[in-house]
């Protein structure tokens, strides 16, 4: 099966040129039995908001280090409050992107809908699987784009 190609012209006039909208199929257990929930997601502002968030990112210690003989002052990433820092800003950074992407809820704002995926029961391993799906939407897997355009 073939994918459809469309003018660029023609999304441009539709205000939607770049805009993917999808779904993420996350497993769950409901009375023992495997069950996929389908969570709608969306591309559009994801990256500009990811690079916003991305922005405020903790920022290393610097250290003094002798490098070619002389001391030079070098970022020190192994220094543990700051690690510590890094990966809970991680976290959070993922926790938002995810929320930002959903479809349809637009009527929360963020954080509710950080909530609503928490108080759910949302696990890490699911929460990375819709970080990866939303990343997902705008780029071609591997050996994907020739076989949709028969390139």
């Amino acid at each position: 099966m073939k994918a459809e190609v469309i003018e660029l012209s023609d999304l441009i006039e539709a205000g939607a040129a770049f805009e993917s909208r999808g779904v993420s199929t996350i497993k769950a257990t409901r009375d023992g039995k495997p069950i996929g929930i389908n969570i709608p997601i969306r591309s559009k502002g994801v990256a500009a908001f990811q690079e916003k968030l991305s922005a405020k990112a903790p920022v290393p210690p610097s250290k003094i280090e002798t490098v070619d003989g002389k001391p030079q002052r070098v970022p020190d990433f192994n220094d543990e409050r700051y690690v510590d820092e890094y990966n809970k800003f991680s976290q959070h950074l993922i926790w938002q992107v995810v929320a930002f992407a959903l479809d349809g809820f637009d009527n929360l704002d963020l954080e509710a809908r950080i909530d609503l995926l928490k108080n759910n029961g949302l696990s890490a391993h699911q929460l990375d699987q819709l970080f990866d799906d939303i990343q997902s939407l705008t780029k071609f897997a591997e050996g994907e784009r020739d076989f949709l355009f028969g390139s």
